[in-house]
Order: structure tokens, then sequence, then C-alpha cells
């Protein structure tokens, strides 16, 4: 699937092209998947109501009455939309299940809805990881975790706190597509800097630090700040890399890969840039046990890489 103008397209196998499914969406929005219970399930910054895709004969607006979504997640047996256009610090979580319905609140396997934190303050992106699902603003974290002696399926016993690090730092997340996972650590855009966190499956302080530490000053030097919140992160476990695209301007782009092969023998990541390339998104497609990456770039392409 390919979002782009107004429309979302679908490869065509046989004749190598991108048909027209869904139209009459609001034009330059990008859009973040997952995929659930058999289908393609999308948002598009609060923009639409979130899409559904299981075929070329049953996809469109997600049933359900759902949020028009700034984020979206899987965590628990649960959809998870992050925001509305009207309310940015609304958490919305699906029954269990069943992504088309978010009724029946309060029960174990009802729709979970709950303001995070700040009202004003709007939800940027979530990640599901292992027993908690990370909600993350400009620069507070919050997870979401099960009640003492119940498991995270059950959403009656929900509870939402804070995740504070060892240093105070006020941490967060800047881009929904700029959140990946390495072992234990989650790798995540904050700000102009790259940074792990760890720790954030035991209880008490967590730690953030730099992932290439001094790396921020140049990537706040080349970075527009008006295009940050479209970094990309794509984590290409066949070559233990992560490859990101960070806007430089309205359409240029800086490519870099993330290189973790030996670092466990370094402790640290190794850096390679990649020139002339202007990728815009980067995601998978399954062959076999592993992803391929593909990338869609400013010229309307979309390109596998690394052949």
């Amino acid at each position: 699937l390919i979002s782009y103008s107004t429309k979302i397209a679908v490869y065509n196998v046989g004749t190598g092209d991108f048909d027209d499914e869904i139209t009459g969406l609001t034009t330059g929005k990008m859009f973040q998947w997952i995929n659930f219970a058999g289908k393609a399930i999308g948002v598009n910054e609060g923009a639409d109501n979130p899409q559904y895709f299981t075929d070329t004969s049953t996809h469109g607006d997600l049933a359900g009455s759902w949020p028009k979504g700034l984020c979206i997640a899987e965590w628990s047996n649960r959809v998870w939309i992050g925001g509305d256009s009207t309310n940015v610090a609304l958490l919305t979580g699906s029954k269990l299940n069943d992504p088309t319905d978010i009724t029946g609140g309060g029960t174990p396997t009802g729709g979970v809805s709950q303001t995070v934190g700040d009202s004003k303050d709007p939800i940027i992106g979530m990640f599901g990881f292992f027993d908690m699902l990370l909600v993350g603003k400009k620069n507070a974290l919050y997870k979401v975790v099960a009640g003492s002696g119940y498991p995270p399926t059950n959403g009656q016993y929900l509870e939402i706190r804070p995740v504070y690090t060892k240093d105070a730092d006020s941490t967060g997340f800047t881009s929904q597509w700029a959140i990946t996972q390495v072992g234990n650590d989650v790798i995540y855009l904050d700000g102009y800097d790259i940074k792990r966190l760890s720790g954030i499956q035991e209880f008490g302080d967590v730690e953030s630090a730099s992932v290439i530490p001094h790396f921020k000053d140049y990537l706040k030097s080349i970075a527009d700040k008006n295009y940050l919140q479209y970094t990309q992160f794509f984590h290409y476990k066949k070559l233990q890399q992560i490859w990101v695209s960070i806007p430089t301007s309205a359409t240029t782009h800086f490519v870099f890969v993330l290189d973790y092969r030996f670092k466990e023998v370094t402790g640290r990541f190794s850096f390679y840039p990649m020139y002339n390339l202007e990728l815009t998104c980067i995601n998978g497609i399954e062959n076999g046990d592993v992803l391929d990456i593909y990338a869609g770039d400013e010229s309307g392409f979309v390109n596998q890489l690394d052949v």
C-alpha cells in the first residue's frame, strides 16, 4: 500500500503499477499504518477518519466511530489511536481483538478512552514495548501498563504512569515514524537527537542517552525544523541497521544508516551517510523470514533498496 496526494493505492503485481483504491482524502497528509486482524489500518495526522484495507473490494473508513487519530499502534491485542483533531491528548483503544469497535469501556474486553497528561499537549507517537505501551509527547513519556495482578489485555484495570529518567531529562517523541526497537532498547528521535531508552521494562528510573553523542549538533545544522516531524526510521534487521531519513527542506532529505553489528564490541552505533537518496518513507515487505527494504521518494517512485 502507498498513500499519495488524496489517495491510497495498492501495488498490482500483474501490471507493475499502483492502482488507486481509496480516494477523496485530505491532500498532503502522511499515513502511519499497522497490520491488525487481517486489516491494514492507517491514520493521516488527524485529517480524516482512520482508513482500512483488507482487499481491493473491502476498504475505506474504519468502522467504530474512531477519533481522527494523530498516530496509531498495536499493543496487547488492541488497536490504539493517539490524539484527535479536536482532542489532541486523547488515547483510544479498541475492544479486545476487534478494531471496528471502541465501545464497552470499563469492562475487561471493552474499549479504552483516556486523556494522557496535559489535555492541550498532543500525543506525538506510540510504541508497543513488551508489557507496556509507550505514549510520547514532545517533552514527556508515559506508559500504559496492567494494573497489579491483571494481564495487559484487561482493559478495565490498565494504568497510565509517567516515565522518569535518571537524569530528569524531559525526553519525548518528535516523530511517530521515528521510533523502533533494538534488543531491549527503544530508539527514537527526540528533537534533533537520536536516543535510546533502556530499562523501561523494569520498575523505577530509566536511562535515556544519545545513540551517537554530539551528532545532534550536525543534525540541527541541516534538518528543517518545520518538517522534522516527518523523520523516518526503518529497522533493517537483515543487516542490523536502522535507516534514517530526516527532512532538510520540504523536498530534500538527509539519509543515513545506523549500524549496530559491532555495538557489543565498540559500545556504539556506526554511521554511514547515503547520498543522492530523497526518501520520503521507508518500510519493508516480507520475503520469507526477512523483510526486504523499500522506500518511496520525492520523484513519486517506490524502489527496493539494498539489491
